[in-house]
């Protein structure tokens, strides 16, 4: 089912602005964490590294609804002040975009060595891997 755009008024800018700035700062948190499992996936599980596939699909996909409203702020009459916000917002859009394909390469990245993976290799597959550099990376 496609999601239906809901447009807000001008006057909900700082809303935005509030909301955008949080989920810059969550992502960070959340891609630094990442970052730090980097190098010891088998110590994350399917079903967190699932819900951290789902978290940055989800914030990708809803990126664009950010930029269909700032394109219908920006047709209207808007003080220099406005203007200014709307555009900072659409910087914080573009960062925010970074960051989460940042954290979806890098939660694809730890899900293919979670310890399930991992268990679910024989003891020969294992080995190899060790020996020879591969996987576990």
């Amino acid at each position: 089912m496609e999601k239906q755009q809901i447009f807000y008024r001008i006057e909900r800018l700082s809303t935005f602005e509030k909301l955008l700035n949080e989920e810059v700062l969550e992502t960070q948190k959340l891609n630094q964490l990442l970052e730090e499992t980097e190098d010891k996936p088998y110590l994350m599980d399917d079903a967190t590294m699932n819900r951290s596939l789902k978290f940055y699909q989800n914030g990708i996909d809803y990126m664009p609804y950010y930029r269909l409203q700032f394109n219908r702020w920006k047709s209207q009459e808007l003080t220099p002040e406005q203007t200014k916000k709307i555009n900072d917002l659409e910087f914080l859009v573009d960062l925010q975009l970074r960051f989460l394909e940042y954290g979806m390469a890098l939660s694809k990245k730890i899900a293919k060595n979670t310890i399930e993976n991992i268990l679910s290799k024989s003891d020969f597959e294992i080995g190899f891997e060790a020996l020879f550099g591969k996987g576990f990376n």
